[in-house]
């Protein structure tokens, strides 16, 4: 755990790792603080750096101007989760239909069954290929979010492979009534930031993907 909490940190712009040493301290796992703490350490910044930084986060609390937060609202998750319905929907009706359309298979019980492997490869196509490459889903782009690493980071394939079978806990909905939050979320160690958040940090720039790298 320590190490990939290093190699988070090592990723995070200078002021992101200030704030999680600073105004985020409180909320923060204690060794996520501890290798931010090590990682400025690594860079050479030093204390007056970091407390004159962190005056400057205060300063635009107490005018009013709160810096952009992180944290993506309950209504705005259930957004861009109707959407993304609607849009794997709308695919995976359309790939029916064209398998209906071109008579491929006679059989009724080969086409029901065909047809069930179409709903579940094009949900599994739908937000495995848009969340791994894209790092958002058209839903997510629509409401300006990302999906990220819980503690930063664009996901792997297999963290977002995860993440999308999650989606078909039966429950999640309940959960989501419950907390708040998004089941599959918590299971896949993943959260949704939003995309101000992501500019303002400096993170798009900061992080590059496992597969890229």
């Amino acid at each position: 755990m320590e190490n990939s909490y290093s190699e988070a940190m090592s990723r995070l712009p200078e002021k992101k790792l200030i704030r999680i040493i600073t105004t985020e301290r409180q909320s923060r796992d204690p060794l996520a603080v501890q290798a931010a703490e090590a990682e400025l350490a690594a860079r050479g910044v030093d204390e007056f750096h970091i407390r004159r930084t962190a005056e400057e986060f205060k300063k635009k609390v107490v005018k009013g101007k709160e810096m952009v937060s992180e944290q993506v609202p309950a209504w705005l998750r259930l957004s861009h989760h109707i959407l993304d319905i609607m849009c794997y929907i709308a695919l995976s009706y359309s790939l029916v239909y064209m398998v209906v359309w071109l008579e491929l298979i006679d059989d009724e019980f080969l086409l029901e069954l065909l047809g069930y492997a179409v709903y579940a490869v094009s949900f599994f196509g739908y937000f495995v290929l848009t969340e791994f490459n894209l790092h958002r889903t058209p839903g997510m782009h629509l409401t300006g979010c990302y999906v990220q690493k819980a503690e930063g980071g664009y996901a792997d394939f297999d963290t977002i492979f995860a993440r999308t079978f999650y989606r078909l806990i039966p429950f999640e909905g309940t959960y989501f009534v419950v907390t708040g939050k998004m089941l599959h979320d918590k299971l896949s160690d993943t959260k949704v930031v939003r995309k101000q958040f992501v500019e303002d940090e400096g993170i798009e720039k900061a992080f590059v993907p496992d597969h890229l790298q």
